[in-house]
């Protein structure tokens, strides 16, 4: 993958998949996410993320993207990538925040109720370890 000295920006995103009901309501405990995935709208190129407590980091190329795909614990990916778009810009770090699907399994579609959600609150839950990545991210275009 290229450095951040070559373009790249880095993602910082959160994503939660909730029942709902088949009236758009969500309710009750989330549903577990394994991973996500975010195409690069320029490119057409998806590029998968392990989720850590729903939040993923990851450097990418700049570009403009999209949510392609979420998949939860012991099912199908849930494809979607519709707006809204975000982009990554070089050399910065992007904090999407949360993106909040719905889920209604008695008919199986999906939707997504709210984004760009709490982004401090998505900042304040990284670990140290993940904080120190961002810190290693920016102190490369220094």
């Amino acid at each position: 993958m290229e450095s951040a000295a070559s373009g790249n920006g880095m993602l910082v995103i959160g994503a939660q998949l909730n029942p709902m009901n088949p009236t758009g309501d969500t309710y009750g405990n989330p549903y577990v996410l394994n991973a996500i995935s975010v195409k690069n709208l320029d490119t057409g190129r998806v590029y998968g993320m392990v989720l850590d407590a729903n939040h993923a980091i990851a450097e990418l190329p700049a570009g403009t993207y999209c949510i392609y795909s979420l998949k939860p614990e012991n099912s199908s990916p849930l494809v979607y990538c519709g707006k809204p778009y975000f982009a990554l810009t070089p050399h910065k770090i992007t904090v999407t925040g949360y993106f909040y699907f719905g889920m209604d399994y008695s008919d199986n579609t999906y939707t997504l109720n709210r984004a760009f959600v709490d982004k401090q609150g998505l900042f304040n839950r990284l670990s140290k370890a993940e904080v120190k990545k961002l810190e290693d991210f920016d102190g490369a275009r220094d």
